[in-house]
């Protein structure tokens, strides 16, 4: 009796996630191709769509550390340059954010304060806005959030892979 109270809280907690998660894609896949570029997304593109060494050194005179200019690189190589390509990875940094804020709810507090929060952050517009455009925002939201939880994680489950998470993590947000 009390393992199927579990799985039905388990159950409804799974598709609850995913149902949030997928509204916070869609709100962010929303137009993602229609709007042009606007200036702070042109000079990530002109950063980004040089060599790989002409990226690191235009992104070693700009005021953020280059991961975003890194994974946009290889989206270009991979993907071409349309508005729709360059901003999916900010789409993708966006959904994870609302991800990590989920576990790090959880962890801290409940699992229904987790959902709430990705609920929350799913429906941000500025959340919305900037997880929509081809700049860094999104991913400094997701590796904080990502940070946060895998220290608070390796500190209540101390393990070598949850130290070495929250390393990366850590590196991440550098």
């Amino acid at each position: 009796m009390k393992t199927d109270h579990l799985l039905q809280h388990a159950v409804f907690r799974n598709t609850a996630l995913i149902s949030i998660l997928l509204l916070a894609a869609g709100l962010r896949l929303w137009d993602l191709g229609g709007p042009g570029f606007w200036h702070d997304e042109a000079i990530s593109f002109d950063q980004s769509n040089r060599s790989f060494l002409g990226m690191i050194l235009a992104t070693a005179t700009d005021n953020y550390p280059p991961l975003h200019n890194i994974i946009l690189w290889f989206t270009i190589k991979l993907f071409g340059t349309s508005e729709a390509v360059l901003r999916s990875p900010s789409v993708a940094m966006g959904v994870a954010g609302v991800y990590f804020i989920y576990k790090l709810g959880s962890l801290v507090w409940t699992p229904g304060t987790g959902l709430a929060a990705a609920l929350l952050l799913s429906l941000l517009p500025m959340h919305v806005e900037h997880s929509s455009e081809a700049r860094m925002y999104p991913l400094l939201v997701m590796t904080t959030l990502g940070f946060i939880w895998a220290t608070l994680y390796s500190w209540k489950s101390p393990s070598k892979q949850s130290s070495l998470f929250a390393g990366i993590a850590a590196y991440t947000v550098l």
